[in-house]
């Protein structure tokens, strides 16, 4: 069976899309327009 492929906009720092991902056992793409948040959500994951 496939992986399932989420792409998630506007994911701000990114908390949802990794709790998602380790959830769900997925492959997921958080986007957003915020450059500050999208440098958090880097660091963390």
């Amino acid at each position: 069976m496939k992986t399932p492929k989420i792409l998630e906009a506007g994911c701000s720092t990114g908390y949802i899309t990794r709790f998602i991902a380790k959830r769900f056992d997925c492959e997921i793409i958080g986007i957003d327009l915020g450059d500050f948040v999208l440098e958090i959500a880097r660091e963390e994951t």
